[in-house]
């Protein structure tokens, strides 16, 4: 049987469905697929977490959009990073895939 333990957010909701789709990867059994959705949503943890979220939740996908400012906080130079799988919008219907967390497109953006 499939069960789908499936965590969507925005905003401050994406920051806590990314949390809890680790705690559900975490707790739930390895037969029970685990899949996090997320928009807009600030850096939640450093890059230890980051690294550690990727290693353990392979089902992620982050959505920012180019003009959103909420994905590049708190910043770099605090010491946050995003986990990998990241799906930018450049312009309407226009989409980019940014695998991997220290060179993801929201990265590329702030150093312009």
């Amino acid at each position: 049987m499939l069960i789908l333990g499936l965590q969507i957010g925005h905003s401050l909701g994406g920051a806590i469905a990314e949390l809890d789709t680790l705690m559900m990867r975490q707790n739930l059994p390895s037969d029970v697929a685990v899949k996090g959705i997320t928009y807009g949503t600030p850096r939640v943890g450093n890059p230890d977490f980051a690294t550690y979220f990727d290693q353990a939740v392979t089902d992620f996908t982050r959505v920012n959009n180019e003009k959103d400012p909420i994905p590049t906080v708190p910043g770099r130079f605090l010491g946050f990073s995003h986990p990998a799988g990241e799906v930018h919008l450049n312009s309407p219907g226009n989409a980019v895939s940014c695998p991997g967390m220290q060179y993801n497109c929201i990265s590329m953006l702030e150093r312009l």
